[in-house]
């Protein structure tokens, strides 16, 4: 077998990482757990709620490709309602199921060989999830107000916040002298290697003209508002299982969650997140009096409703898009 054909040996390392992570806290939060009686919680949840959380959850995948047509416009690029709902399941999928965030990588790969560029493609990618984390940030403090955090949830929450900010503003300055940045950056890759410069200088014109969104009043505004949607909808699973099961803590346990899930299911390489979801529901929910046993089973739930769809979906989109490369090929 060729070495281009070998698995690389870091990927075996983080496959190994996740799965002892996902392990660890998986073990915390079994412990003490009797399945019986969340096996019994969970088919006593009530199908109104649930229903209610996955439309919440579908609501929240459209709007963030509604979103991304709006940053994937910046340069006049047209993607497809069809082409990024496609894209971004499967790049869901890949990040869900694999280390690293590989599924970024083929998101802006799917979309960007249709014409747009994976450069640039990548570059509204990376901007996306700076909004998401400005935003993430906004969701802490506005949850900080109400209830006093753990220390280390407080002190990440702060500081993200104050780096997102940071670079929001700077992505914004970039955007409105996006010219002058690009005349340096070319000038700079002349003075590479001919054959490297060329290669960089449309790469640096790709990324620097994903910015160019930031300098158009009504891209901002429709990203804004998609965004608050989009957060909105994340939070409103959340709150609907709780009613669903019959818990206590209302919409401030809800985002509580959300805060909690963010920080702690960002750790990189943990299959499926398995083991990490419910071990945050337990430590957020916690806070408002909620026993293990029944945080627990809102884990189980709604790592279902939230993080389920949304593999099957990157499966068959997968699926679909090996499909029409095998028919169009042939």
């Amino acid at each position: 077998m060729s070495s281009a054909a070998s698995p690389h040996p870091r990927t075996g390392v983080r496959w190994l990482f996740g799965l002892l992570l996902g392990g660890l806290f998986l073990f915390l939060a079994l412990r003490g757990i009797p399945l019986r009686e969340v096996l019994h919680a969970l088919g006593k949840a009530s199908p109104g709620w649930t229903a209610l959380a996955l439309l919440g959850t579908a609501l929240n995948n459209l709007a963030k490709v509604r979103r991304w047509q709006v940053l994937m416009a910046g340069r006049g690029q047209r993607m497809s309602f069809a082409l990024g709902l496609r894209a971004a399941l499967v790049g869901q999928m890949f990040n869900y199921v694999l280390p690293a965030r590989t599924g970024d990588l083929s998101r802006a790969y799917l979309v960007g060989v249709q014409g747009a560029g994976t450069v640039y493609t990548l570059g509204t990618i990376a901007l996306e999830k700076l909004v998401d984390t400005l935003f993430y940030g906004l969701l802490f403090l506005l949850t900080a107000l109400f209830l006093p955090l753990p220390g280390w949830v407080d002190q990440s929450g702060g500081v993200l916040l104050a780096a997102a900010a940071a670079l929001m503003l700077g992505a914004w300055y970039l955007g409105r002298s996006s010219d002058g940045a690009l005349r340096l950056a070319l000038r700079m890759t002349q003075q590479l290697p001919q054959a490297l410069g060329a290669r960089l200088a449309p790469r640096l014109r790709d990324a620097l003209q994903t910015l160019e969104v930031m300098q158009d009043r009504r891209a901002l505004r429709n990203m804004t508002l998609w965004s608050l949607f989009i957060w909105g909808m994340a939070v409103l699973p959340n709150w609907a299982l709780l009613r669903a099961l019959h818990l206590s803590g209302g919409w401030l346990a809800a985002m509580t969650t959300l805060v909690f899930l963010q920080a702690v299911v960002s750790l990189p390489g943990v299959p499926g997140r398995v083991g990490v979801f419910q071990y945050a529901c337990i430590l957020a929910l916690g806070l408002f009096g909620v026993g293990e046993v029944p945080a627990f089973t809102y884990g189980v739930l709604l790592q279902a409703v939230a993080v389920l769809p949304v593999i099957l979906g990157g499966v068959v989109s997968l699926k679909g898009a090996h499909w029409r490369a095998t028919t169009q090929g042939g």
